[in-house]
């Protein structure tokens, strides 16, 4: 009897057994489920651990000893059961992955096998990247662990590793290209090219070349008044004011690079920057469209500008006067403040106060680029040495408008003595006494030839 009912009890203590290995396996199963759908960004490795530090513990076969002691199989689940929660805290961690060997999916009655883990008891620290060896391929999981061979890289290489090819990417302006494109610089005359041969009777028919007059106002201006501009002149002239017509159209490349050609000049940039963008507003232009400003004037407001940046001899000047814009007492909207100089140019040719220098010369462009020059160096001057702010600027612009009006060719000739006295400043400070040697300029001879 009482070997029959150590059988009996033994085979109960079995089946109890087996039952709560089934209660535990379902619970494991589900738990490596909901954990693989919850961490997909982990990558599943294969790896090794010694035994000296961690121990191996088979979950679903369990000794001899173990089923014919229920108080030791009580001590074993709760055993499992403290595995299973510090696994889980493991596969938490930012620095530890689970790695699993040998598992499949659930099919149909019976559930996937678990050949071998590791736990981790709370005395031990979890498992670290060094004593981690790889058995797979070189894999990148989603966090931007980089397994390179068989180790898994040092953070302190990660960061190094960044930071390399961050101090490799060139600085670019921002924007929504995600390509760096710096496309080349336009001249002058290749973009006036572009408008002699496009068909511009569309703005011709709009233009107003002359003012008319009649009564005693053309008797004063025939008898005392400028010259009539010569007829072979006609058509060039007529040409300046089609374009002061012409809107900035972005289906024209040639209109692109115009502005491009601009706003490189001006900062320096090496590349091309996006269309639109608050970065219009760092050379004056009012918002994120330069289009919204040369309304005023046409693509003839960056036509003369372009001409002003793309002069080699005169790129000094315009950059001066860029500076003095971004001041922070005396700052100005350069880009503004241009297209006003601009139409101011516009009116002194439509009133013939440039005819006679347009005769002399047999010049349009020419006069009219040469002329706008010297306006924006006078209103820098004036804004410079009386110290203007932005509340000023509009009866600066009535005092420019007046002397351009009144006198033209001595505003002409300032800027061309301007251009010629620094000239000679450089030569100067690059040939020394004129025996070959290096000679440097005084800072207060550079001040007084600018001023």
């Amino acid at each position: 009897m009482d070997g029959g009912d150590t059988l009996n009890e033994e085979q109960t203590t079995r089946e109890e057994n087996e039952v709560d290995d089934d209660d535990f396996k379902d619970s494991i199963a589900e738990s490596y489920e909901e954990e693989s759908v919850k961490k997909e960004s982990f990558t599943s490795v294969n790896y090794k651990v010694s035994t000296e530090k961690y121990e191996k513990i088979d979950l679903f076969k369990m000794s001899s000893v173990e089923q014919n002691s229920s108080q030791t199989h009580s001590e074993s689940k709760v055993e499992f059961k403290k595995t299973k929660e510090e696994t889980e805290e493991s596969v938490l961690s930012d620095s530890t992955h689970v790695i699993v060997k040998n598992h499949s999916h659930k099919e149909s009655s019976s559930y996937s096998k678990v050949s071998e883990t590791v736990t981790v008891t709370s005395n031990d620290p979890p498992p670290s990247c060094e004593a981690i060896q790889e058995e797979g391929t070189t894999e990148v999981d989603k966090e931007g662990t980089v397994e390179d061979g068989n180790h898994l890289l040092d953070p302190h290489d990660k960061l190094s590793k960044a930071k390399a090819e961050w101090d490799a990417v060139e600085t670019i302006q921002p924007g929504k290209h995600s390509q760096i494109i710096a496309t080349p610089l336009i001249s002058f005359n290749e973009a006036l090219a572009h408008f002699q041969r496009v068909d511009m009777q569309i703005y011709l028919e709009k233009i107003k070349p002359t003012i008319p007059k009649s009564g005693f106002s053309a008797l004063k201006h025939a008898l005392f008044g400028p010259p009539k501009m010569n007829r072979a002149l006609h058509e060039e002239r007529n040409l300046v004011f089609a374009i002061a017509q012409c809107p900035l159209d972005d289906n024209e490349a040639i209109h692109k690079r115009v502005l491009q050609t601009v706003y490189r000049q001006l900062t320096g940039s090496n590349i091309d920057c996006p269309r639109f963008g608050d970065h219009w507003e760092q050379i004056g232009f009012q918002g994120t469209d330069p289009a919204t400003d040369l309304r005023a004037c046409g693509f003839l407001g960056l036509m003369t500008l372009l001409h002003f940046v793309m002069d080699s001899q005169r790129l000094h000047v315009v950059r001066d006067i860029y500076k003095l814009s971004l001041n922070e007492t005396q700052n100005f909207p350069f880009a503004v403040m241009s297209i006003n100089i601009t139409r101011i140019a516009i009116i002194m040719l439509r009133e013939e106060v440039l005819s006679r220098e347009c005769n002399s010369r047999k010049q349009v462009f020419a006069v009219l680029n040469d002329f706008y020059a010297s306006v924006f160096y006078h209103m820098y001057t004036i804004w410079k040495q009386q110290h203007k702010t932005i509340s000023d600027s509009g009866l600066v612009l009535k005092d420019v408008e007046t002397s351009a009006r009144r006198r033209p060719r001595i505003l002409l000739r300032n800027f061309e003595n301007y251009l010629s006295s620094k000239s000679q400043c450089e030569e100067k400070a690059v040939t020394g006494n004129g025996e070959g040697e290096l000679g440097f300029a005084g800072v207060h001879e550079l001040e007084q030839d600018g001023d």
